[in-house]
């Protein structure tokens, strides 16, 4: 490829470098992504946009594929449990690089400096959007990804971040934990009636998206005093429908799976909401019962 390529490579390498650190924080929070994370997402998806627009042009595919990413409902509200969408842009990242390191891409990008954002993850330099020409930000009429120049992605960071540190602080003074989505499920804990010993893993499905307890180890012993644990559930839904199911590994190691063909259906105006949720065994021949695992759970 071309020397006057090598920037631009060098540029996309360090696009895919800085999303995928980012993916992986998102894989780990149990929470909302917040404050100065979610500002470096924001202009890391906005640096992306421009430049999927730049090389492949707004009716591509790949455009596409950012696009269709992008619409995703509660898109910034990553967190351990909501991070797909965020990796499919990862991937489309590197799929990006992949086309330049082997001389596929359809043209050099024109609307497109070799500066990424600030960041905290250290893969750009607050200084170079400023000292970036006039020429390389200014808005081709064929290329338009969100309206959003490399200056506004700038505001668009430095918004966030207050947001997020105003909402810290309203969360310290007002003594509320700051986590926004409104509604969580919590699992308080697990009862077993028939299973002496052993653990489990639960997976917990609500309006389709699965979470998964424990969220930090393989499974959670059967024990009294377990700890529970907290999921955000998606915001603006006027119910939740959850079901339940488990896998049981006895202390032989031997692994059976726990379901129910029932679910539970909550209003969001009844909210909150204590129940108990109950599985047995799709093997009824090595342990029998209907009531063999009971979920305490609660939604708020």
């Amino acid at each position: 490829m071309p020397a006057k390529d090598d920037p631009f490579k060098a540029e996309i390498q360090r696009i895919v470098r800085q999303g995928s650190q980012i993916l992986e924080r998102a894989q780990v929070l149990p929470h909302e992504m917040a404050g100065e994370e979610l500002a470096d997402a924001t202009a890391w998806v906005t640096h992306l946009g421009r430049l999927v627009s730049s090389v492949y042009g707004e009716k591509s595919p790949q455009f596409a594929t950012y696009s269709k990413a992008l619409a995703t409902d509660a898109f910034y509200s990553l967190h351990s449990n909501w991070n797909g969408h965020f990796a499919q842009l990862v991937g489309l990242a590197k799929s990006i690089a992949h086309d330049f390191e082997h001389g596929l891409t359809p043209r050099k990008p024109s609307n497109f400096g070799t500066h990424s954002a600030p960041s905290q993850f250290g893969t750009g330099d607050p200084k170079s959007l400023k000292d970036m020409p006039e020429d390389s930000v200014k808005e081709n009429a064929e290329i338009r990804v969100a309206k959003i120049s490399a200056k506004q992605a700038i505001v668009v960071t430095v918004i966030t971040a207050i947001a997020g540190l105003i909402a810290s602080f309203a969360s310290y003074f007002h003594g509320i934990e700051h986590s926004p989505p409104r509604h969580y499920l919590k699992i308080i804990g697990v009862e077993a009636r028939s299973l002496v010993g052993g653990a489990v893993r639960i997976v917990a499905d609500v309006n389709g998206q699965p979470y998964s307890y424990p969220s930090r180890a393989v499974w959670a012993d059967l024990q009294e005093g377990q700890p529970g644990e907290s999921f955000p559930l998606p915001n603006e839904q006027s119910e939740y429908v959850l079901r339940f199911s488990a896998f049981y590994r006895d202390q032989t190691g031997k692994v059976i799976q726990l379901t129910s063909s029932e679910s539970s259906r909550i209003l969001v105006a009844n909210l909150p909401a204590l129940d108990k949720f109950k599985l047995s065994t799709v093997y009824p021949d090595t342990y029998s019962g209907d009531n063999l695992l009971s979920i305490q759970y609660e939604v708020r």
